[in-house]
Order: structure tokens, then sequence, then C-alpha cells
């Protein structure tokens, strides 16, 4: 028996099969279509963490797992994949998603820019004191996975405050 075309595996495979926003440490977005296998591919997660982040599934207690190349992140309203170098976000039937990428875009983007100055040139034009909260008192800016993770957990805290 093939289990591939067993209807219930054709309609689990086909919630997985959506639209993902990536936005890049950049704050550039771009829309895609990926698959379950593709995904664990890209982010190297088991597909057990990814159940978290279907809408479909019944209620999963909100987290924040970290893996080797990923960090599964979903408390609730906020679902998300956050990578070295993307974040991932599903944006079918999930109303949250895009307040997310309205958030991740402009702080991601403006740290990159920030990180790319010199040291010498953000203690020289003052910048740099860790008045943003995104670096430390040595001058050392936040891994881009941090700074995500700070994006998303705002902005669930936010949600959670509004209900």
């Amino acid at each position: 028996m093939d289990l591939s075309t067993t209807p219930e595996r054709r309609r689990h495979a086909a919630a997985w099969a959506g639209k993902w926003a990536a936005v890049s440490a950049a704050g550039t977005c771009r829309v895609e279509e990926v698959g379950k296998q593709q995904l664990i591919r890209m982010t190297g997660l088991p597909a057990r963490d990814l159940r978290a982040l279907d809408p479909a599934m019944p209620y999963e207690a909100p987290s924040v797992a970290g893996r080797d190349r990923a960090i599964v992140v979903s408390p609730e309203s906020v679902r998300a994949v956050i990578t070295a170098s993307e974040v991932l976000v599903p944006i079918q039937q999930d109303p949250a998603a895009v307040p997310l990428i309205r958030e991740l875009r402009p702080r991601l983007g403006s740290t990159a820019a920030t990180a790319s100055s010199s040291p010498q040139q953000l203690s020289s034009t003052g910048g740099g004191g860790g008045q943003d909260g995104h670096e430390f008192g040595s001058g050392k800016i936040l891994p881009f996975e941090f700074r995500a993770l700070e994006v998303c957990l705002e902005l669930a805290f936010k949600f959670w405050e509004q209900e």
C-alpha cells in the first residue's frame, strides 16, 4: 500500500504547503510557496517542531524552541521560524502575520545598517550607546536571531495585553 496516496496524508501535506514571508537581516521581505519537506531542509527542524506552526493542528502550548539551526517561536498569536539569516513567517490564515512582518522589517533593517558602521564611526558620532536596547556596554550588537526573537516576543506580549 502506498502511504503517499492516502487522503489523510495528502490533506496534511496540503496544510503545510503555503505562503511564507521571509524577512532577511537587512529588513527585506519576500513571499514564497514552501512545502513541509522544503521547510525541513531549509531550517533543519524535525517535523514535530513544525506542528507548533500549523494553524490546523489542535491547541499547542505557547513555546520557544531553540534547535541547532533555527528557533521555533509560537506563543499563540505569533508564529515564526528564526534562522541565522532570516525569519520565516507563515502568512496563510494567520491574522498576526501582517503585524509581525510590519514590526520585523524596520527593526531588523535599521539594526543591520547600524551593524555595518565601524565601531569608530559609532563612537565618533555618538551612536551605539545602547539606547535602543540592542547593544551591550562594550558596543557589541546582539545577533540577528536574538533581535528577531525580541520582536516576536514583544508582539506576542502586546497581543496578550490587548486580550
